[in-house]
C-alpha cells in the first residue's frame, strides 16, 4: 500500500489527497479557513473570537524529528490576518508508543547511543504521570556531553557544541514544572523549538485541555453514536485500502471505545471496552496486574460520566475529532494526515460537523528522504548542522 511518501512523489497520489480535503503547502490555505466553530481553545489561549485557529499537534517527545520539524516549519511560516498557529502537546499516551518519549539517541562515527529518561519498566504509563527526577536530568546533560566529545574532533565546534548543551540543560533543569516526563520533554522541545527553529508559539497539553472540559461534548456525542463511528470507520479504512493507500490505523470491533484508563495499581495506561447490561452501557479495565474497573456511561445518550471526574482517562487516535470544533485548521505530518482521512468520515458522517482543512508541509517529502542527515533536532541545535 501507498505511504504518505509514495502519494507526494507523484501527481496521482497529490490528487488524491487534494481531493480529500488535504492542502500540499500554504498556497490558499490561509483562504480556506474560518474561526474555529466553538470559541474553548482560543478563550483558553486569550486569542480574540475572530482568531483563525490553526494547530500543528505532537506527542511529548525528547527530540523532533526531520519530518516533526517540518511540520512546526510550516505552522511557523502560516502568515495572515487573524490567523494564530498554536502547539498542542499529546501527554495522554503511552510513554512507550514511541521510542522519542523516554530516549535520546545520538548518531556516532561507530553506530548510535542512546540515552533513557525514564526506566523501560515504566513504558506503560503516560508521559503526565511518569516522574523524572532532577539527578536523572543531571545524568542525561552528562552522557550528550561524553557523545560530543566522541562526535566532534573541531576544538571551536565542540566548545560551541557544550556552551548550547550547557543552555538546554539550564532551561530543564530550572523549569519548575519540569517533574513529569509530560513536562520535562515539553521544556525541551520548546527550548528546541525557539532556538532551532525560531518558532514560540502559545501551547497547551491536551490532559489541560481535557480537564478544562473542552473535548467532552464531542466526546459524549461520539459515545451516542458508537455503533454509527465504528461502522463508518471500519468503511472507511477499508475504502483506503482499496485504494492501495495505507490508513496507518486498523478497523475497530463491536466492543471498541475511543477510550484508556490509567490504572489505579500500577498505573499502566489499558484500553477500555465496551460491555452492555441490559440497557446500559460500560467502559470496562480489565488491567494485566488483576486490576478492574467498571464505569457507567448511560444508557441511550451515552456520555463519560463518573469516568470523566477520574481525570485518569485518555482518548486514542480519535482526538482529532474532538479538537475540529475548537480549530480552524490544521498542520498534519505524514501519518495524522493518513488516519484523518478516516476521521474525516467520521466526523461528516456520523457527527454532521464539517472537518476542518488539513495542511501538509509541501517539504515533508524531502525530509522522509535523505537518511545519510542526523535525523534529530537536538543534535543539529548542538553541533551546528
Amino acid at each position: 500500500m501507498r505511504s504518505m511518501g509514495d502519494l507526494l512523489a507523484g501527481a496521482d497520489g497529490r490528487r488524491f489527497l487534494g481531493s480529500r480535503g488535504v492542502v500540499i503547502g500554504a498556497e490558499g490555505f490561509a483562504e480556506l479557513l474560518r474561526p474555529p466553530a466553538r470559541p474553548g481553545l482560543a478563550d483558553l489561549f486569550g486569542l480574540a473570537p475572530a482568531t483563525r485557529l490553526v494547530y500543528v499537534a505532537h506527542q511529548t517527545h525528547a527530540d523532533l524529528r526531520r519530518s516533526v520539524g517540518s511540520k512546526f516549519r510550516a505552522a511557523r511560516d502560516l502568515r495572515a490576518d487573524s490567523l494564530t498557529s498554536v502547539a498542542l502537546w499529546l501527554d495522554m499516551d503511552r510513554a512507550g508508543s514511541d521510542k522519542a518519549s523516554t530516549t535520546i539517541t545520538w548518531p556516532l562515527p561507530d553506530g548510535k547511543a542512546s540515552v533513557r529518561l525514564v526506566p523501560q519498566r515504566l513504558r506503560d504509563l503516560e508521559p503526565r504521570f511518569l516522574p523524572v527526577e532532577r539527578s536523572r536530568l543531571e545524568e542525561v546533560t552528562e552522557a550528550i556531553g561524553g557523545w560530543i566529545d566522541l562526535a566532534v574532533g573541531d576544538p571551536d565546534r565542540r566548545a560551541r557544541a557544550k556552551e548550547r548543551l550547557e543552555a538546554l540543560s539550564q532551561a530543564i533543569v530550572g523549569e519548575e514544572d519540569a517533574t513529569t516526563l509530560a513536562r520535562t520533554n515539553l521544556a525541551l522541545v520548546s527550548f528546541l523549538l525557539r532556538e532551532r527553529f525560531g518558532f514560540q508559539p502559545p501551547g497547551a497539553l491536551v490532559s489541560t485541555i481535557a480537564s478544562l472540559g473542552l473535548l467532552t461534548d464531542t466526546i459524549n456525542d461520539c459515545l451516542s453514536e458508537i455503533d454509527d463511528v465504528v461502522g463508518v470507520f471500519n468503511r472507511a479504512v477499508e475504502d483506503l485500502i482499496a485504494a492501495d493507500v495505507d490508513p496507518v490505523v486498523h478497523q475497530l470491533d463491536d466492543a471498541y471505545l475511543p477510550l484508556h484508563y490509567s490504572c489505579d495499581r500500577c498505573g499502566a495506561r489499558r484500553r477500555l471496552r465496551r460491555e452492555r447490561a441490559g440497557s446500559d452501557t460500560f467502559a470496562v479495565l480489565a488491567c494485566t496486574c488483576g486490576e478492574g474497573r467498571r464505569f457507567h456511561l448511560g444508557d441511550r445518550a451515552l456520555s463519560l460520566g463518573e469516568l470523566e471526574a477520574t481525570e485518569r482517562w485518555s482518548v486514542d487516535v480519535t482526538l482529532p475529532v474532538y479538537l475540529n470544533d475548537l480549530a480552524s485548521g490544521v498542520v498534519a505530518g505524514r501519518s495524522s494526515a493518513l488516519y484523518g482521512l478516516v476521521l474525516r468520515e467520521v466526523l461528516e458522517k456520523v457527527l454532521g460537523r464539517q472537518a476542518i482543512p488539513v495542511m501538509l508541509p509541501d517539504d515533508l517529502a524531502d525530509s522522509l528522504g535523505d537518511d545519510a542527515v542526523a535525523d534529530s533536532a537536538l543534535y543539529g541545535y548542538l553541533v551546528g548542522t
